[in-house]
């Protein structure tokens, strides 16, 4: 039983938190979207996992690339490591050699930087805020408070460092740039390993975005005129104990492209009323354990057991004792 009791106080901590427990850590994602203009195609962890047809090429708007998040909304909470945009749509035998290095060992930036189309790299392996550096030098970028450094990085056998997000406000803005608005074809690639299941963006701009729908899939899309064309996973990620503490989530409604509102983070208020319910459900549970043991001693005691016998009721024991000698 108290191992019971036990085990629904950490349940309810980790909804209140959304953050998952240390013994449930998972790898980090691997996540590839690209568009030739007509079509979609996201992969996960070196594998096509959706595809779609776009009415049109994604829309050429002038906003700045956010890394972590999407127009100031859906902050990502966790860790992201290595991302890049490319001018063209990545081959699917690049992608699978990206991901084999990556989870293998082996020089990573040196493939991502031999892979042609390549318009700009953020490692996110930078000393200071003031700073997030692009490896071609073209594009920098500036990590906004909420974001901690130098955290361990997502690849595997690599030294490389990379930036924690805390849900809120943390995330990486990079300035618009003409090279950036890709009239036809594009890729977008990115390591993740998020802290918490909710909606969240890895990286985006008002044209196209990587981000996660909110019970934990990943996705790819773009802004097409007024619609909206998005893939989704089928599998659901796997969450790792994050580096930074999630903040508490802002009050602020973005709203996107085509008049859809951006999600606000309502995790908070179904972890509270889960939590709520789970110790409600403890204590009842605690209450009916304590009436069934005063129970079964009542029924196990004898006619010479004393006052003092059982879970110390010798009021009710005096009675039994009585009704069972005027029997």
């Amino acid at each position: 039983m108290r191992r019971l009791l036990i085990a629904g106080l950490a349940a309810s901590l980790l909804l209140a938190t959304g953050v998952a427990p240390a013994g449930a850590a998972g790898r980090p994602s691997y996540l590839v979207g690209t568009s030739d203009g007509s079509n979609l195609r996201f992969a996960v962890d070196g594998n096509v996992v959706a595809q779609a047809r776009a009415s049109a090429p994604a829309n050429q708007a002038k906003t700045p690339i956010e890394i972590g998040s999407f127009l100031r909304g859906e902050v990502f909470y966790g860790t992201i490591d290595e991302v890049a945009v490319y001018d063209r749509p990545m081959d699917l035998k690049t992608v699978a050699r990206h991901y084999r290095i990556g989870t293998s060992g082996g020089d990573y930036e040196r493939a991502v930087r031999q892979t042609p189309g390549l318009l700009a790299y953020w490692r996110l392996d930078d000393t200071t805020a003031a700073r997030a550096a692009d490896v071609l030098g073209r594009h920098p970028g500036v990590y906004r408070p909420g974001t901690a450094l130098r955290v361990p990085g997502l690849l595997a056998h690599d030294a490389n460092r990379a930036a924690a997000f805390d849900g809120s406000l943390g995330d990486v803005v990079v300035a618009h740039a003409a090279d950036l608005a890709f009239p036809r074809g594009f890729t977008l690639e990115a390591w993740a390993a998020p802290g918490a299941v909710r909606d969240q963006a890895v990286v985006s701009n008002n044209s196209w975005f990587i981000k996660s729908d909110p019970v934990g899939h990943w996705g790819f899309g773009i802004f097409a005129g007024p619609k909206i064309t998005s893939v989704y996973a089928k599998q659901r990620y796997e969450t790792s104990p994050a580096p930074i503490a999630l903040a508490p989530p802002r009050r602020k409604t973005t709203t996107h492209s085509g008049g859809r509102k951006g999600h606000n983070d309502s995790g908070s208020s179904v972890a509270l009323v889960m939590w709520i319910a789970i110790i409600a459900a403890v204590v009842a549970g605690w209450l009916l354990y304590r009436s069934r043991r005063r129970r079964d001693q009542g029924d196990s005691d004898g006619p010479g057991s004393g006052p003092g016998d059982g879970d110390g009721d010798g009021d009710g024991s005096e009675v039994r004792d009585a009704a069972k000698v005027g029997s």
